[in-house]
């Protein structure tokens, strides 16, 4: 496994860099996201008026970094190493950018996941601050839900194909600033300073389209030599789910994801990360340990068996060696002793007559 020099220049920075990761995340001294949209996003939801009766308003509540109030529960952003994300691809060479393929990603998290009867257990959730009362669980950083509030709709369910085109539009304006590293997390905080003042003001009103070109889609999305596309090419998009990644999220894999069809609707669940890889590997090595015993018990078994069968051989070819020994001591002992010859030397005078 090796070791950490101590006292030089790596150890040292090993040590500081092991020291920010143990203090970072929710709760903690640092947080990779300092502000946080809670109040772009209530105005969302007051706006909203009335959504789709399918989705929850107050599950729909987005947090998006750490709130600087200290009475707000407040979510963490995607890209904590508390929770997980989960890689979703489309199949047939089309694109996860249309109204079917971003419906398909929510309808098959609500179907696969938020249909779990751990997951309320486990999910992250809002709290009222008097009293500490629970609101549902946070929602998914998902694309979906992420053009929901750049569309003022209530979820993702709720969006329209107008909607998604017009997030589109914004998103094909903002891109070239974000590949070109104009578009920073920092520029709705300051966005006249360094090359934040070169972005269009809508790009940075809020941290959505960053963290939408950031974290939720693949590097290829409207990029440089795809920025023109009439179509957009998205082949992956991250979603992240409200839950920390650890043991408690092996029952929600067994229990849901493990050996079951993971397409829906030509949308494919490829990759998930849900902090349980070790846990997982000692489990299958246990189920799997099995048919090890039952492989070594045929192995002993099919020896002793041998064994046996060579040592009743054994037995019956020394008893058939035996066997003429048997009867000539037989015939021996049952004979006269005269009619045996004698080992008395026989005269000459005696022979010739």
């Amino acid at each position: 496994m090796g070791f950490e020099p101590r006292g030089t220049y790596i150890g040292v920075r090993l040590s500081s860099l092991s020291k920010l990761q143990e203090n970072t995340g929710p709760g903690k001294a640092v947080t990779a996201v300092p502000q946080q949209l809670s109040g772009r996003l209530e105005d969302v939801f007051s706006q909203s008026g009335n959504g789709s009766k399918r989705c929850s308003r107050g599950r729909f509540k987005r947090m998006l970094a750490t709130d600087s109030s200290s009475d707000a529960f407040l979510c963490d952003a995607p890209g904590e190493k508390t929770f997980g994300p989960t890689c979703v691809s489309i199949g047939n060479s089309a694109s996860l950018w249309s109204l079917k393929a971003i419906h398909a990603m929510c309808e098959m998290e609500e179907a696969r996941i938020r249909s779990q009867a751990k997951f309320q257990d486990l999910c992250q959730q809002h709290m009222r601050a008097e009293g500490m009362t629970r609101r549902g669980c946070c929602a998914s950083w998902s694309l979906g839900n992420y053009l929901a509030v750049l569309s003022n709709t209530s979820c993702c369910l709720s969006l329209n194909a107008h909607q998604v085109s017009d997030a589109l539009k914004l998103l094909r304006k903002c891109a070239p600033y974000y590949h070109e590293g104009h578009l920073l997390e920092s520029c709705m905080e300051r966005p006249r300073r360094g090359s934040c003042s070169s972005v269009p003001s809508r790009c940075k009103q809020s941290r959505v389209v960053f963290q939408i070109l950031h974290f939720l889609v693949d590097k290829d999305f409207l990029g440089p030599d795809t920025v023109d596309y009439q179509i957009p090419t998205l082949k992956y998009s991250l979603m992240f789910l409200p839950m920390d990644k650890g043991e408690p999220m092996m029952d929600v894999y067994m229990n849901s994801l493990e050996s079951r069809d993971l397409t829906y609707n030509n949308t494919t669940i490829t990759g998930i990360d849900f902090g349980i890889k070790k846990s997982l590997f000692k489990h299958y090595l246990a189920r799997d340990s099995v048919y090890l015993v039952l492989a070594v018990f045929s192995l002993l078994f099919t020896m002793v068996l041998y064994l046996k069968l060579r040592l009743h051989r054994s037995v019956i070819d020394s008893r058939d060696r035996r066997s003429p020994l048997d009867v000539l001591f037989f015939l021996q002992g049952g004979v006269s002793p005269d009619f045996l010859p004698h080992d008395q030397p026989v005269s000459r005078s005696h022979s010739l007559r």
